[in-house]
């Protein structure tokens, strides 16, 4: 099967705020691939939109509240209705979770649907700033196409600067966190956060962490997508 997570940052307002998004779309869902991409793109280009003709978006930044989450959500789930209409089938057929960010020195604000998590360090020290949701079942969760997506979304806003944000799928879930508490692996995240920090050679990082992540010790604890989203500030 081909891979079915997505994900897309831009950098706006001059290079001083990110836009970030990932989304894993369900294994169960005919149009998964679509549904990730799709989502992660109307999150940027919402976003960039906004931004862009905002006279001071770190002001824009600091009002964002739970609303604007779901105003994105709205027009996403608009777009996923369209192209199911489109084919024929139902818009659980374009199911997936979404995380997605805008980060800025002076302020942040974390949205989610479903499993996954974001994760931020400050001080040395790595908190969950949402959680993973789990549905009745094991591996159940909820998506940006279930009925009730407006009251699962989660929101998070840190008034002040941010030393890196992680932001990952449930690929990686029970390697990075300790599920019950809701507690980052301080062992799995400090030496990637250190050398993405330290490496200038990006590219060469990139395939180092592809590597680790795709290497046999993972997938034996693992059978899933995995994406990781690394931002340092």
């Amino acid at each position: 099967m081909p891979c079915q997570d997505s994900s897309l940052a831009e950098l706006v307002d001059n290079g001083n705020t990110v836009i970030c998004a990932l989304s894993d779309g369900a294994g169960s869902a005919k149009y998964a691939e679509e549904a990730s991409m799709t989502q992660v793109e109307e999150v940027v280009q919402y976003f960039r939109c906004i931004l862009f003709d905002h006279p001071n978006p770190i002001e824009l930044i600091k009002e964002f509240d739970v609303t604007d989450g779901i105003k994105v959500l709205d027009e996403i789930r608009q777009k996923l209705s369209e192209l199911s209409k489109a084919n024929g089938v139902k818009i659980n057929d374009y199911s997936a979770t979404l995380l997605f960010g805008i980060i800025n020195k002076e302020c942040s604000v974390f949205y989610q649907v479903g499993d996954g998590c974001w994760v931020i360090k400050k001080n040395n020290i790595y908190c969950a700033v949402t959680q993973p949701t789990q549905g009745e079942f094991v591996g159940q969760t909820v998506f940006v196409s279930s009925s009730n997506y407006s009251q699962e979304i989660q929101f998070e806003k840190i008034p002040f600067s941010i030393d890196a944000i992680i932001g990952f799928t449930d690929g990686i879930e029970r390697l990075a966190l300790d599920i019950k508490n809701n507690a980052p692996h301080y062992q799995f995240f400090n030496p990637i956060v250190e050398s993405f920090i330290q490496e200038e050679n990006r590219k060469s990082f990139e395939e180092r962490i592809s590597s680790f992540l795709n290497s046999e010790r993972v997938c034996d604890r693992t059978d899933d997508d995995k994406t990781i989203v690394l931002i340092a500030q």
